[in-house]
């Protein structure tokens, strides 16, 4: 009979090992592909801009590595990169498999062309009704009718950056995970880090990662003794994470799974965070518990 318990415990905690092992290499593949990613400078017409350089990086591969994650029936998934003079950030995406982009697009200009025209008569009204001489009555019609012009000419890319922006649309809100630990697990660091990668200028303020593994505390520890700018904590506080077990932890409940995950903040630190994930559609993510372990002064700035 011991040796039979003996034999079981050793079978357990060999299984949790290989268990944890793969958590750990499906974060490795993943960082690893975003760490690729490069962006390239591009130039239409007279505008420069940044895009992801597709040599650096294609959705279906990217979303291999994702493997116990499949799309929501009649959903196709897709990626526009976000570019302004002030950072850059990749949005992904569903639409719909019967999604006529035109004809959206379209749909789209003639609503913002009719609220702008509307908010126009508003405010035009609003000024003739003033006390104000002619002239200046004039004057600030003009105004408001320049500026309303303005707001109303907007680009296709603007129109579809706006669609990928609209939380409905989000990648995350139509995919199927697999009813399992990995399927969950998979889930939650797509919501968390779909869109981590090719990051540009103020971008980066929002820049995170996971934290499960003894190496990245040293990486942490040694940008840290080099005064790296976006990098500064007391070394102290974060010693004795090397002796922790950072993997990790997930268990399954009947409704629910329950995922506790380290993670580095670079805007504000390192934290001990727990999740739960509903096991039935809509695969409801929540952060039940947050703690933040050790502070990070985020000096200089991007």
């Amino acid at each position: 009979m011991g040796r039979l318990y003996v034999l079981i415990l050793f079978i357990c905690l060999v299984s949790s090992e290989i268990t944890a092992q793969s958590y750990n290499k499906f974060l490795d593949k993943l960082c690893d592909y975003q760490d690729n990613v490069r962006l390239e400078e591009k130039l239409v017409g007279d505008r420069e801009f940044r895009d992801i350089d597709t040599n650096t990086f294609n959705l279906k591969d990217y979303m291999s590595i994702f493997s116990k994650l499949i799309p929501e029936p009649r959903y196709i998934l897709e990626y526009i990169y976000n570019y302004s003079w002030d950072g850059g950030i990749p949005l992904l995406y569903a639409r719909r498999d019967d999604f006529e982009e035109e004809e959206y697009i379209s749909t789209e200009r003639e609503r913002i062309r009719v609220q702008w025209d509307s908010i126009m008569d508003v405010r035009v009204e609003k000024i003739e009704n003033e006390d104000w001489e002619e002239e200046e009555k004039n004057k600030r019609i003009e105004r408001i009718k320049r500026m309303c012009m303005y707001m109303s000419e907007v680009s296709d890319e603007r129109i579809l950056l706006e669609f990928a922006w609209d939380s409905v649309n989000h990648a995350v809100r139509h995919l199927i995970p697999e009813d399992s630990k990995m399927g969950y697990f998979q889930l939650l660091i797509f919501k968390l880090y779909n869109n981590n990668f090719a990051l540009w200028w103020h971008a980066n303020y929002s820049y995170r990662f996971p934290v499960y593994k003894k190496e990245q505390i040293e990486f942490l520890i040694e940008r840290n003794r080099r005064e790296v700018f976006s990098i500064w904590f007391d070394e102290k506080k974060i010693l004795p994470l090397l002796e922790e077990n950072l993997g990790p932890r997930i268990k399954m409940e009947q409704r629910r799974c329950v995922i506790t995950l380290y993670e580095f903040y670079a805007g504000s630190g390192l934290y001990r965070n727990v999740y739960s994930i509903s096991r039935v559609a809509p695969y409801t993510i929540k952060e039940e518990q947050s703690e933040k372990l050790v502070p990070n002064d985020f000096r200089g700035f991007y």
